[in-house]
């Protein structure tokens, strides 16, 4: 679901169905459709998104009218896939859904996008969705809703079955259907459908809420077996589990936040919607779902009357229109959207939101300090065992790693850990507070120097690794964990230590485990490389 708390900030809402076959359009397509997981595909396969800088959302005023211009498309010619994007806006015309300004276009290299058809003005209302033109709960069919034990499946699940058994009249959703991404883009894509032997590639943070999604889904199906089972004249033919999850999929990349009003709709409707939970207020949304994310982008809001998207700034003609599906990290849009931003700039994740989390390295270290069950146990205690950050734009450390930092300080008091995490302040004047800071960046220096050397040499083992996945997956892991080496590094710089000293007895021998998979050199290799080379020249 796009953000919990933005852009794709609103749940998927549905309309009613007959349920007697899935429409061919669900099935598995091959033929031209827009890219999942925001539609970023790049034109070898691999999933990529450009970014900007910070994520905006702008309130939609209920009492704002604004007229809005047909919406138009440019077309190169009727072989390149686009008139199911023409459909769609003829179709998404008929649904009172006002698209002003805007058009999607193919993006080279990127799939499909939202374009700027002509200057934009800031603050100017670019979309807005009725909401009788949304996939919701309340549009579920009702034989479904009535068979579905709905307290044990999650809004997703619903929505997923729904869409998975769909069969309304063409012209009830299918121009809208025509541009989900096929089965075979979903699976190319979504780290969940990949080959299980490339998820022991994938960073810890995305392994772990690759895990969390797994138990998800695989809770929502056994519910949805259960069912089949007991009414199998509602799943004609038989639902798959692929099919199942294909659609289950497609609600999960493709949803966006909306809290439903519990003012309207019947007494059973207003029920259902008071118990829902943040991450169950979800609905589809048709031409909404082809906006491309970036971490900042235009404004969202909703009301009872529908959904809106709002202009964050003046845009030219041509140029491609985002939204931001939240606040998430590299790792959670690969796992949940299947894509890693590409960077702008050399050195930065391109995600003004990216962290990346050096849990291993910190409790990989602390494993091998004295009285490390004493240290680990006050971390514990305290609430700081773990969630170890380091900001992807500055690589600052976060507040829990100076915490931890000080906890395997041998020279560092408990009583004066103690103060530190009470206060937030080390103690003593400013002379010893810098001190105790520069103990703590030698520290992080050198764990994180170890922890890089330990895994720059294992990125060879996905380079490697021809004969499981697809290449574009394999290129994306690449690219993440070159992103993770990258913020690493900056971190070490951004220290300002040069800790040339020889470790002490703790440091010596701190072999522990920690993820392979970061390629490059540290400059320290590398000038021990170029030496050598240098060794080994003829001396005239």
């Amino acid at each position: 679901m796009r953000d919990k708390s933005t852009a794709r900030d609103i749940p998927n809402q549905r309309v009613n169905h007959d349920l007697k076959k899935r429409p061919e359009s669900l099935k598995s397509r091959t033929g031209t459709g827009s890219a999942v997981c925001r539609h970023e595909i790049h034109a070898n396969g691999l999933w990529l998104a450009e970014t900007h800088k910070k994520c905006s959302g702008i309130p939609v005023q209920s009492n704002i009218r604004v007229r809005m211009s047909k919406p138009t498309l440019k077309q190169t010619n009727d072989g390149d896939g686009m008139e199911i994007y023409t459909k769609l806006l003829s179709w998404a015309a008929d649904q009172s859904i006002d698209l002003n300004g805007l058009s999607p276009q193919r993006i080279p290299g990127r799939g499909i996008g939202i374009v700027a058809t002509r200057q934009l003005k800031k603050d100017e209302i670019l979309l807005k969705i009725p909401t009788t033109a949304l996939r919701t709960l309340d549009t579920v069919s009702k034989p479904l809703t009535r068979s579905l034990p709905l307290e044990n499946l999650s809004v997703q699940g619903i929505l997923a079955v729904d869409l998975a058994l769909t069969v309304s009249p063409p012209e009830k959703h299918g121009p809208w259907n025509a541009v989900m991404p096929t089965r075979k883009e979903v699976w190319s894509g979504l780290p969940i459908t990949w080959d299980s032997a490339l998820h022991d590639f994938l960073p810890r943070p995305a392994r772990d809420l690759l895990s969390k999604q797994q138990s998800k889904f695989e809770r929502d199906w056994e519910v949805v077996l259960s069912t089949q089972a007991s009414r199998p004249d509602l799943f004609s033919p038989e639902l798959s589990r692929d099919d199942y999850l294909y659609a289950w999929l497609l609600v999960n990349t493709r949803s966006f936040y909306y809290d439903i009003s519990t003012k309207t709709g019947t007494k059973l409707q207003k029920k259902r919607r008071k118990t829902l939970s943040r991450d169950d207020k979800m609905v589809l949304m048709p031409v909404a779902d082809l906006f491309n994310h970036s971490d900042s982008g235009c404004g969202v809001g909703f009301d009872d009357s529908g959904f809106t998207v709002t202009a964050d700034r003046a845009y030219e003609e041509g140029e491609e229109v985002y939204v931001c599906y939240g606040r998430h990290s590299n790792d959670f849009l690969l796992v949940e959207y299947g894509f890693v931003p590409r960077p702008r700039v050399a050195g930065r994740t391109g995600n003004a939101w990216d962290e990346v989390k050096i849990d291993d390295a910190i409790l990989g270290e602390l494993s091998v300090k004295r009285n490390s069950k004493r240290r680990r146990a006050l971390l514990e205690e305290r609430g700081y065992l773990g969630n170890y950050i380091l900001d992807a734009t500055t690589g600052e450390a976060c507040y829990r790693t100076q915490v931890a930092l000080r906890a395997m300080n041998p020279r560092f008091s408990e009583t004066k850990w103690t103060e530190f995490v009470d206060n937030g302040v080390d103690e003593g004047d400013e002379t010893q507070r810098e001190e105790v800071q520069k103990d703590a960046d030698r520290l992080l220096a050198r764990i994180l120097r170890r922890y890089l050397r330990n895994v720059n040499k294992s990125v060879s083992d996905v380079e490697e690794t021809k004969d499981v996945g697809e290449q574009g997956q394999r290129d994306l892991l690449c690219l993440r964990w070159r992103q993770i080496r990258d913020v690493i590094t900056t971190s070490i710089d951004s220290l300002s230590i040069q800790d040339d000293t020889e470790p002490d007895k703790e440091m010596a021998g701190g072999a522990y485990d920690v993820p392979k998979f970061i390629s490059g050199y540290t400059q320290q290799q590398e000038q021990r490389k170029v030496k050598k080379e240098e060794e080994k020249k003829p001396k005239r």
